[in-house]
């Protein structure tokens, strides 16, 4: 089963996630592995920062309490 990588990227909500992944995919298309790999590594930590950054805005407006900014001090 073969999976088109420029449909699932259309899948991507977050911005910021979808920029830095099309990136990854051209420098994969022109066969640049090193490079596609090291930017894929920071587009997969950024996208956990920023889901982090969500569920803490979404925690708080609920009233519950989860403090991952103590943890993380740039979320």
């Amino acid at each position: 089963m073969e999976i088109d990588i420029e449909r699932q990227v259309e899948k991507i909500t977050n911005v910021k996630t979808k920029e830095m992944f099309t990136e990854v995919y051209q420098l994969y298309a022109i066969h640049n592995y090193r490079a596609c790999i090291v930017m894929l590594w920071s587009c997969i930590v950024c996208d956990l920062l920023y889901k982090f950054r969500q569920l803490n805005l979404r925690s708080e407006k609920a009233g519950v309490i989860f403090p991952l900014s103590d943890y993380w001090p740039i979320i």
